[in-house]
């Protein structure tokens, strides 16, 4: 759930640069988009491997397998 917490975090800084009046906000928002952006492509990366290692286990399931969770 941290990747679309990530893409929330880069749309609020994109509303920022567009509609934003304090200096100090204009100036935070492209560090945001910098600093988010590679930890998305990180954890997709990890999503993608774990999905190999862990392929899900129902039809429809998007998300890989938690092999400790309960079925």
């Amino acid at each position: 759930m941290m990747i679309p917490h990530h893409v929330q975090a880069i749309a609020m800084a994109d509303a920022a640069l567009r509609q934003a009046t304090d200096p100090k906000v204009i100036a935070l928002a492209p560090k945001i988009k910098a600093a988010q952006t590679p930890e998305i492509q990180r954890m997709s990366g990890w999503l993608a491997g774990w999905a190999n290692l862990f392929p899900p286990r129902r039809v429809g399931l998007t998300w890989p397998a938690c092999p400790a969770c309960p079925t």
